[in-house]
């Protein structure tokens, strides 16, 4: 599972209860999907708008790069896993760019 955040978020903080501090993807998921493995993928979502040069598809290039050179991608190549995104906001165009590249 991937997990992608959105704007003003961040790659831990998007998925944290503020009251119990609890990461549901990482303390709470794997309780229900055993086996499942999950990383989160941050980047500058603040940026995107702004007069940076980063661009979404810049975001969406390293994000392809990271999943094919991590351990993420080779376990997908080498097995039957598949990947699930999890997006939140811009985190889902970042996606629909990779899908496209």
């Amino acid at each position: 599972l991937i997990a992608i955040h959105g704007l003003g978020g961040g790659c831990i903080t998007t998925w944290k209860h503020k009251r119990t501090e609890q990461t549901w993807l990482h303390d709470m998921l794997p309780i229900d999907l055993k086996g499942v493995r999950v990383w989160t993928y941050g980047y500058e979502a603040d940026v995107a708008f702004s007069s940076s040069t980063t661009r979404i598809s810049d975001f969406s290039n390293t994000l392809l790069q990271h999943a094919k050179n991590k351990e993420v991608g080779k376990q997908v190549r080498h097995s039957s896993r598949r990947i699930i995104w999890v997006c939140h906001s811009l985190g889902g165009i970042v996606v629909k760019k990779v899908a496209i590249i």
